[in-house]
């Protein structure tokens, strides 16, 4: 049985305009009985499920040396980056084998579908009918409709999955105003834009890192290589492709796992049994999603800065679902595992398919099109 703990009441903001706003703008009660029944339109899906790695970039530091500084700095970043962004493509190719960026859709909306006509809770914003769009050849904000766009990341050891949902509603006919209190004057970003917004985000069940044997070195090194052999067979012998292997090779034989190494043992659960882990994890994020969205739009309290991390419901699995307090994220729901380890990083690059770049490349192509046919 769920077990459901009572929110924390939260207070107006009152902050100078350049103190950081929650993620949530709730709706208020008036906009919960003008919105009633409300269509979704969620944005088609291009880039799968994608796979975090860290890139390096010391063009900053670099800089003051100039020219030359510069060229120094890319050559080795070129090095540093080559390995992790190849490890991270062929994850992001091995994961595509078993789910496709179409097949993502259709598990939301038929979250959706299924939260719409669940009996469980009585609200006054409920779901209406659900449909899909392509954000990329229509940027123009969704009107009258709850907008929903999802993303999906492994982390760069591949243990963790994370889903994320940014989720709007915005209505030409009813213009925004600002729950927050300001000492000065009202900062131009809260003077419009959608009337409610949220984020969402599920991490899901984590898989454990194996141990570091002597067939795990051997299979590294075997990965590396056959990664830096051209159509002969053959391995470089000089330049900079000779550096990048000699590195690469040289990490592959310490005795510790980068996450990137890690990843190249933990990404094979997430396509095993036709990718039973992962489908299983995807579902479970979806109906948090889809659930969580119409219990947060119903919640006009307005959520503060200084609130703290209020867990709002515990799950028999030991999975807690959190509203978040502080300064980034405060009002937004994150849905964690009970063996959750908070130090699980997603990278701050992603790795896609070479499909999905092709497909977001002519979309964006057939985008451009359209808008100068226009004006």
């Amino acid at each position: 049985m769920t077990k459901y703990l009572a929110l924390s009441g939260a207070l107006l903001v009152a902050a100078c305009s350049t103190t950081p706003l929650p993620a949530k703008r709730p709706l208020s009660e008036d906009h919960l009985q003008q919105l009633a029944t409300t269509n979704v339109v969620t944005s088609e899906n291009v880039q799968g499920v994608k796979a975090g790695w860290f890139q390096q970039d010391s063009s900053a530091t670099s800089a003051q040396y100039g020219l030359i500084g510069a060229l120094v700095s890319a050559t080795m970043d070129g090095i540093a980056n080559a390995g992790p962004a190849s490890r991270a493509r062929a994850i992001s190719d091995e994961i595509a084998t078993v789910i496709e960026p179409e097949v993502l859709d259709r598990m939301l909306t038929a979250a959706i579908v299924k939260a719409k006509e669940t009996d469980e809770m009585t609200t006054t914003v409920n779901y209406g009918e659900v449909s899909s769009i392509q954000k990329v050849l229509h940027s123009d904000p969704i009107d009258d409709s709850i907008s929903v766009t999802t993303d999906y990341i492994l982390s760069e050891d591949a243990t963790t999955l994370k889903v994320i949902a940014n989720v709007s509603y915005e209505n030409k006919e009813i213009p925004y105003v600002t729950p927050f209190t300001f000492e000065g004057s009202v900062p131009k970003s809260e003077e419009e834009g959608p009337l409610y917004k949220n984020i969402f985000a599920y991490i899901s069940d984590q898989q454990e890192i194996p141990p570091l044997t002597d067939e795990m070195k051997a299979e590294l090194v075997e990965i590396v290589k056959a990664s830096y052999r051209d159509e002969d067979g053959q391995l470089p012998t000089d330049g900079v492709a000779f550096k990048k292997l000699t590195r690469d090779l040289e990490n592959a034989k310490d005795d510790k796992l980068s996450n990137g190494e890690a990843s190249i043992f933990t990404a094979k659960k997430w396509t095993e049994n036709d990718g039973e882990f992962l489908y299983r994890e995807l579902a479970k994020a979806h109906d948090f999603i889809a659930r969580y969205i119409i219990i947060d739009m119903n919640d006009t309290s307005i959520p503060s800065i200084e609130d703290e991390d209020v867990i709002v419901e515990e799950l028999e699995d030991f999975r807690t679902i959190t509203r978040a307090g502080g300064v980034v994220n405060a009002g937004s729901y994150v849905s964690t595992p009970g063996n959750y380890v908070g130090t699980v990083t997603f990278g701050n690059a992603q790795a896609v398919t070479e499909e999905a770049e092709d497909r977001l490349y002519e979309l964006h192509k057939e985008a451009r099109k359209a808008k100068k046919k226009k004006n």
